[in-house]
C-alpha cells in the first residue's frame, strides 16, 4: 500500500465517472442514427459472442498466475470477476475485463492477495504491496474517532508484510526489518524505539535500550507470564539489561530497578545475588556495598559479598554477622571499624567486649578474639582463674552466670554438689572461685558448703533446704544448730562449750569445778540436788543434750541446751519453779532470768537454760573473751605441750580436733588446776593438764598403758616440773576406751 492511499482512491474515482458518461452518450447517439431512417432493409446480424478472462491474478500478457505467486513488479491486475475481452461482439458477463481491471493492489483483499508476502485489512488497504509500506502506519476512526493504529511490519527485503494492531496486540513488540527498528504497542500506538526509555504497558514495564534492532525494547514480565509474543526481549523475575554502564533488572513486580534492595528475594535470587532478607546483595550499581540486614536476619553483605548469619567475614577471625548485624569481637583494626553502613551512613561493625551474647545466645565474644557458638547456653559472664592456679594457657573465659573457667572449660557451678571436688583448693559458687576446704560433718562425713562460713550437715540432704535446720540440709550458716551441734563461723562446737563458758564466767577466777558431760555422768553424784521428778524431768535425750555443773562457793549451777521451745517444756520449768520463761524471751544471744527469784536464766538465742536452787544473777557476757582466755588459749598450749613431749599412740588427730569442749573440765583449788577435754565421735583423743601436782601421775599412766594398750589405742603422759600432760586415744573397740577412763581421770578426783 502506498502512502497516498487516499489519492489513489479518488484516481480511481474519477475514471469510473468518466466510462459512465461516456457508455451514457453512446447509447444516445445509437438512438439517434438507428431511428426508421427510409431504408426499409432486413436487420444486420447480431455480433459474435465475445471472448472472456477469468476471475484471478494476472501478469503481464495477460497471463494468469496463482494467488500470492507474483512479486509487486510483476503484478498487472486483479479481475475480481470474469470478463469480456474484445469489440464487436456480444458480451455474456458482468463486463468487459478492461472496465474490470484493479491493477492497484489496494482495491481489494483480491488484488492484494495475488503478491506474495502481504497482508489485507478492510478499511486499511494493502500492506508490502510496494516500498512505501514500510512502517506505515494507519489509522482506523470510527466517527471522526481514532480506535485503532495498524502499522506494516515488511521484511529486511521488502518480500513479507503484516499488518499489526496495537489495540489488538498491547504490550506485544514487533521487529520491522525493512527498517530494522522495533516498535512497541501501548493499546492505541506504535511506540518506536528510538532513545532511552521506559514504558509501562499493560501493567508491565518496557525499556528502550537502543535506536534500532532487534531487541531494541525489553519487556520486563517479573514472576508474571510475558505481554509480547513477537519480537524483543523479555525478561523474567531478576533477569537484566545494560544500557549504558547502568544495569536494569527486571523485578518479580514486572518493573524494572537499578537496585534490588527495594525489590524482593525472587528478584534477587533471579539476578543470581543473595538476599538478606529486606535487601539484595550485591547488585552491578552498588560498588564496595556494605550493610547490615537486621530485619532479615539471614545475613548482610561485605564488600558485595554475602555473609551468612553465624558465619565469620572471610580472612577475619574476629568480625562475625549474627543476626544480620556485623559485630568485632574485641576487633582492634580501625580500618574494620571505620567502615560505613552502605544504606544507612552509619557504622558498620558494632564492636564488642569479651563475653558479649547475641540475644538467642547463638554466639559469643571468646577472649581468643572470636566468634564461637554458644549453642543455646549462657556465655555472658567474665570469669578469670585464681591467680595460683598453674599453667594456664588462657586465663580467662565466657561461661555462663554461675560456672567457672578453670583454663581449659567451664565448671558448672558446686554450690549444690558438696561431693563435688575442689579445684587447686578451689570450688565455682556461682560464678565466682571461692577458697573450700573439705569440711565435716559431726559424724566424720566430708563434703563441701557453698559459703565459708556454713557447716556441712548432709551430702545427701536438699540444698533448698540449706540454712533451715528443722528441714534437711546439705549445710546451715552460722549461728544456727541441729540439737547439740552448733555451726560457728563454718566451724563445728557444741551448744554445750556455750553453757560451760556462761557458768565459768559465773566462777571467773575463783575455785571452781566446771564438768560437761552426758548426763549419766553430770548428774548422778547430784541427787540430793535434783532428787527424783527433776532428775526424770532433765534426762530425756529428746529434751535435752549434754549437761554442765559448776560447783562454786557452795552453790550448785545446772545447765543444758534445749532440744525443745521453751514454751513445750513447761512441766519441767514447773518443776524448778517456774511456771515460764516468757521474760527471758530476747534473742540477743544472752542469758536473762526467767522471773523474779533470779534462780533460772535462759537464753533464747541457743535456746540453753541454767539452774540454781539459790539466787544468782548473770550480766552481759563476753563467750568469745571468756572462750579464749578459759578454753582456747590454755587447751592450745596443752596441745602444743603434748605434741613436743609426748610420741602419739595413734596418730596427730587430736591436734585440730577440739572444737566442740562438750566433754569439758576445768578444776581450780587453790594452785592445783586440773584442764581436761575429750572429743570426738567413733575415734575418742583425750588430753589433760594436771597443773601444780607432786604426785608422780605419769607412773600411775605408764603402767595403766603397759597393761592395756594395744594397736588402735594408748595413753602416755609427760611431765614438766610439777605439770603433767596426759594424751589418751583410742575407741569403744579397743582395750584403752578414752570414754570409759574419761572420769576416773578428771570428776572423780578429789583434789586437796
Amino acid at each position: 500500500m502506498k502512502v497516498l492511499s487516499i489519492a489513489k482512491a479518488s484516481k480511481i474515482f474519477n475514471i469510473a465517472t468518466i466510462l459512465i458518461f461516456s457508455a451514457v452518450l453512446f447509447s444516445s447517439t445509437a438512438v439517434a442514427f438507428g431511428g426508421d431512417g427510409g431504408g426499409g432493409g432486413p436487420p444486420p446480424p447480431p455480433p459474435p459472442p465475445c471472448g472472456y478472462q477469468t476471475q484471478g491474478c494476472y501478469t503481464s500478457g495477460d497471463i494468469k498466475a496463482d494467488a500470492g505467486s507474483l512479486s509487486p513488479e510483476e503484478f498487472r491486475y486483479y479481475l475480481p470477476q470474469s470478463a469480456c475481452i474484445g469489440s464487436g461482439c456480444t458480451c455474456s458477463q458482468a463486463g468487459f475485463a478492461s472496465d474490470l481491471k484493479q491493477t492497484d493492489p489496494d482495491q481489494s483483499g483480491g488484488a492484494c492477495s495475488c503478491i506474495s508476502g502481504t497482508s489485507w485489512t478492510d478499511n486499511i488497504g494493502c500492506c508490502g504491496d510496494d516500498s512505501n509500506d514500510c512502517s506505515l502506519i494507519v489509522e482506523e476512526k470510527r466517527f471522526d474517532q481514532v480506535i485503532d493504529r495498524q502499522i506494516c511490519s515488511m521484511s529486511a527485503n521488502l518480500r513479507i508484510g503484516t499488518w499489526f494492531s496495537a489495540e489488538a496486540n498491547p504490550g506485544d513488540i514487533i521487529h520491522i526489518g525493512c527498517n530494522d527498528e522495533e516498535r512497541l504497542s501501548d493499546g492505541k500506538d506504535w511506540l518506536l524505539c528510538n532513545s532511552f526509555q521506559i514504558k509501562d504497558v499493560n501493567g508491565h514495564q518496557y525499556l528502550c535500550n537502543t535506536s534500532s534492532g532487534k531487541g531494541a525494547w525489553t519487556e520486563c514480565c517479573g514472576s508474571a507470564s510475558c505481554n509480547s509474543q513477537t519480537d524483543g526481549k523479555r525478561l523474567s523475575s531478576g533477569g537484566s539489561v545494560k544500557s549504558g554502564q547502568t544495569t536494569y533488572y527486571c523485578a518479580s513486580d514486572k518493573t524494572f530497578a537499578t537496585d534490588l534492595d527495594v525489590k524482593d528475594q525472587a528478584s534477587c535470587q533471579g539476578a543470581g545475588f543473595f538476599w538478606t532478607g529486606t535487601k539484595c546483595c550485591s547488585e552491578a550499581d552498588d560498588i564496595n556495598e556494605y550493610y547490615n540486614d537486621p530485619a532479615g536476619t539471614r545475613g548482610g553483605c561485605w564488600n558485595k559479598e554475602a555473609v551468612l548469619t553465624g558465619n565469620m567475614v572471610p580472612d577475619m577471625e574476629d568480625t562475625a554477622n549474627i543476626d544480620g548485624v556485623f559485630y568485632g569481637c574485641n576487633a582492634q583494626d580501625s580500618g574494620i571499624l571505620s567502615l560505613i553502613d552502605t544504606h544507612t551512613g552509619q557504622q558498620l561493625v558494632q564492636n564488642k567486649d569479651y563475653c558479649f551474647q547475641d540475644t538467642n545466645k547463638f554466639y559469643f565474644c571468646s577472649f581468643n578474639n572470636e566468634w564461637e557458638l554458644a549453642s543455646g547456653q549462657d556465655k555472658s559472664h567474665i570469669s578469670t582463674v585464681p591467680v595460683s592456679f598453674q599453667n594456664v594457657q588462657q586465663p580467662s573465659e565466657c561461661c555462663s552466670a554461675t560456672s567457672c573457667w578453670d583454663g581449659a572449660q567451664c565448671i558448672q557451678n558446686q554450690r549444690n554438689k558438696p561431693n563435688a571436688p575442689a579445684v587447686n583448693g578451689f570450688r565455682c559458687v556461682d560464678g565466682n572461685w571461692v577458697n573450700a576446704s573439705l569440711n565435716f560433718n559431726p559424724e566424720g562425713t566430708g563434703g563441701f558448703c557453698p559459703e565459708s562460713d556454713q557447716c556441712f550437715v548432709n551430702p545427701s540432704g536438699n540444698p533448698d533446704d540449706n540454712n533451715q535446720p528443722d528441714k534437711n540440709p546439705v549445710c546451715i550458716t552460722n549461728e544456727q544448730f541441729i540439737k547439740d551441734d552448733y555451726c560457728e563461723n563454718g566451724q563445728w562446737t557444741s551448744r554445750t562449750k556455750f553453757v560451760a563458758l556462761q557458768l565459768i564466767d559465773i566462777a571467773k577466777t575463783s575455785d571452781f569445778i566446771a564438768f560437761c558431760d552426758t548426763s549419766e555422768n553430770t548428774l548422778n553424784n547430784l541427787n540430793y540436788l535434783i532428787q527424783g521428778q527433776l532428775a526424770g524431768s532433765l534426762v530425756t535425750s529428746e529434751n535435752n543434750n549434754n549437761f554442765c555443773t559448776l560447783v562454786f562457793n557452795d552453790g550448785v549451777f545446772i545447765g543444758t541446751s534445749l532440744n525443745k521451745p521453751v514454751a513445750d517444756i513447761g512441766p519441767f520449768l514447773k518443776t524448778i519453779g517456774v511456771d515460764d520463761c516468757n521474760p527471758a524471751l530476747i534473742n540477743d544471744g544472752q542469758y536473762h532470768a526467767c522471773d523474779s527469784s533470779n534462780k533460772v536464766w535462759y537464753n533464747q538465742k541457743l535456746n540453753s537454760i541454767i539452774y540454781s536452787k539459790q539466787f544468782f544473777t548473770i550480766g552481759t557476757t563476753n563467750f568469745l573473751d571468756t572462750f579464749i582466755s578459759f578454753i582456747k588459749n590454755p587447751f592450745d598450749a596443752i596441745i602444743n605441750k603434748i605434741s613436743a613431749t609426748i610420741q602419739e599412740p595413734f596418730d596427730t588427730s587430736y591436734l585440730d580436733s577440739l572444737k566442740r569442749f562438750n566433754k569439758l573440765y576445768i578444776s581450780k583449788s587453790g594452785s592445783k588446776e586440773i584442764k581436761g577435754n575429750m572429743e570426738g565421735r567413733g575415734f575418742n583423743n583425750l588430753i589433760i593438764e594436771y597443773k601444780n601436782f607432786n604426785t608422780d601421775i605419769c607412773r600411775f599412766i605408764d603402767e595403766f598403758n603397759e597393761k592395756n594398750k594395744d594397736a588402735g589405742s594408748g595413753i602416755k603422759c609427760s611431765r614438766e616440773g610439777d605439770t603433767y600432760y596426759v594424751l589418751a586415744q583410742g575407741t569403744q573397740f579397743t582395750k584403752i576406751n578414752p570414754d570409759v577412763i574419761w572420769n576416773d581421770l578428771t570428776s572423780k578426783l578429789r583434789v586437796s
